[in-house]
């Protein structure tokens, strides 16, 4: 409703600006100053909370009339601390589930949102339906149980879609009769509404990957590649012979469970939402058996669970790591994901120690790693190991070969790793390499890529240049070559990768079924990329920054690749006349 009253006003043109931010139950402050400052098209250099308030402040002051809309408030906010301004010509719209919170922020008018009427309420449901219902007086006792609310009229009206009259009778017995559990902010209509939508899903797959949408914060984009590296360490999908077919069938579930609203869009194509009061019902049911799910996005003031031994799957947002207790002991833990704050070695020794059937280990943005600790070698099972965004990680040399059933490896967004190990060749079974965004790789040895035999999917974009054009004298200075790539293109099936120069290319080289993304560009700090980076799902894409056209078109594989390419991007080309496309 919110985003409706934005557009309508943008027609209105009764602003000069309206920008929006989400605040959700757990406010961060930092996120709603970038949130507003993005959709104003500027940048902080401040690296303080009070640094950008006060910058916000006089950009919001330089704006004569502005309405900024605080989507999702749960607590009183402190308009000063973000660094909005109290002058007339700044108006601010709140959304909230709390009354007195609109009354403690001085709200001059509240307008309560009522539930639907029944009327409204069975016009949506066949609306959503989208034909002639087969059972009217059965979808009218099934809409009425939904008790007014879009969201459960919307998940359930799509969840008996093209269903048979018995599949309605038995939606109708278990919204009358679901037990609610305690859900803070959700009646018990809602909860049994979502809880049917969710029995009525089709397979196990769909479950699962909903329920693994649980793991992250509320009002976060969850990348959809990390259902799949996650599902696939959890062997959750059936039928699938590769990592890339995985993530098309995890994209069909994502498509099928956002066509239940049980998903929303995010940012991106390769990002989703979940709704907030779907998320309370989602961890409720992952919660209790055959899954036994521990989620907290708040462990940062409760810190690790006392009793753990019975969890399949925990997801700690923040954690400190050295809070783990001693003696920790999780024979059933099969997934691990923790998220920012601290680490130390003596922490993640308890950690593998008391983890052995670990098949998923994901630490995102942990401060403080620099090495990984010789314990990690007792976690014989792990399929998925994720290490992105830790900052200071350097040392990944001594343990990362005895993982040896190892998929899925990913140091995405590891700023001081300078080389790659030759330990990693010993991972045979290693489908998915991601080093992205490793801005700061110098090295990896001669051979290295070519011992990967499973290797399947290959991610070094912004990362690894140094390519090796000839073979240098002493075998210790050698380095990868993309001859190496070719000989592992028998099961290679995506690739991408930034070279210094086309030139690099052996006079051979061929891809033919692999889906490439290649790119002569040099290094881009990750703190001045503009736009996304690697998309995991992509089309054949070729960029060819300050160069001669009269010169790369002369090397044979360029116009291979010319020809492949679907997504072409061309920057500062001399002696470029024209360019032809046939199939596009």
């Amino acid at each position: 409703m919110v985003k409706e009253i934005i557009k309508r006003l943008a027609g209105l043109k009764v602003f000069d600006n309206v920008v929006m931010a989400v605040v959700s139950q757990s406010p961060n402050i930092q996120k709603i100053q970038l949130e507003i400052a993005e959709e104003l098209s500027f940048k902080y250099d401040e690296n303080t909370e009070s640094g950008r308030a006060r910058r916000l402040h006089g950009r919001l002051m330089e704006i004569k009339r502005i309405l900024i809309v605080l989507d999702d408030v749960w607590t009183e906010l402190d308009f000063e601390g973000i660094g909005i301004p109290s002058h007339k010509g700044c108006k601010v719209l709140l959304t909230s589930r709390n009354l007195e919170v609109c009354n403690a922020m001085g709200s001059q008018e509240i307008f309560t949102i009522p539930v639907l009427t029944p009327e409204e309420s069975w016009e949506l449901f066949r609306e959503i339906v989208g034909k002639p219902l087969d059972y009217p007086d059965l979808a009218k006792r099934v809409t009425n149980e939904c008790a007014g609310l879009p969201i459960a009229i919307l998940t359930v009206a799509k969840a008996l879609e093209n269903k048979r009259k018995h599949v309605w009778d038995d939606a109708l017995k278990q919204l009358q009769s679901s037990a609610p559990g305690s859900i803070s902010s959700m009646n018990d209509k809602v909860y049994s509404s979502i809880q049917c939508s969710y029995d009525r899903l089709e397979s196990d797959e769909e479950k699962s990957c909903l329920l693994l949408c649980c793991l992250f914060p509320e009002d976060y984009d969850i990348p959809i590649e990390y259902l799949v590296r996650y599902g696939w360490g959890r062997g959750y999908f059936s039928n699938t012979d590769s990592v890339e077919e995985a993530r098309n069938r995890v994209y069909s579930l994502v498509d099928k469970l956002q066509r239940r609203f049980l998903l929303l869009d995010g940012k991106s194509e390769e990002h989703i939402k979940m709704h907030d009061i779907v998320r309370d019902v989602a961890i409720q049911i992952a919660s209790r058996e055959p899954h036994r799910f521990l989620i907290r996005c708040d462990a940062e003031k409760k810190g690790w669970p006392k009793i753990y031994d019975h969890y399949t799957t925990i997801s700690l947002i923040p954690i400190n790591i050295d809070e783990i207790p001693v003696g920790l002991d999780c024979p059933k833990l099969e997934l691990l994901h923790l998220e920012g704050e601290c680490y130390s070695e003596n922490s993640m020794d308890i950690m593998c120690k008391g983890m052995k059937e670990l098949k998923v280990l994901a630490l995102v943005d942990v401060c403080g790693i620099s090495a990984l600790p010789s314990s990690l070698g007792v976690l014989k099972g792990l399929r998925t190991l994720s290490l992105n965004g830790c900052p200071y990680l350097t040392d990944i040399s001594d343990v990362i070969g005895r993982l040896e059933n190892l998929e899925i490896l990913s140091f995405r967004e590891c700023f001081e790793i300078l080389e790659l190990p030759r330990e990693i060749g010993l991972l045979k079974h290693l489908r998915l390499l991601d080093i992205t965004d490793c801005y700061r790789l110098k090295k990896i040895p001669h051979g290295l890529l070519s011992s990967l035999s499973s290797l399947e999917e290959l991610y070094m974009e912004n990362s690894f240049l140094k390519w090796e054009q000839s073979a240098a004298e002493s075998e210790d200075k050698r380095m990868a070559s993309l001859v190496e790539l070719m000989s592992l293109s028998n099961h290679l099936k995506a690739l991408v990768i930034d070279i210094p120069d086309f030139n690099f290319f052996p006079k051979d080289f061929y891809l033919t079924t692999i889906r490439f993304h290649i790119s002569n560009r040099d290094y881009v700090p990750w703190n001045v990329k503009f736009g996304p980076s690697t998309i995991y799902a992509f089309e054949n894409k070729l960029e060819i920054f300050q160069s001669d056209a009269t010169e790369f078109m002369e090397i044979q594989s360029v116009r291979l690749l010319f020809k492949k390419c679907e997504d072409l991007f061309l920057k500062r080309i001399k002696n470029l006349k024209y360019v032809q496309t046939t199939n596009k």
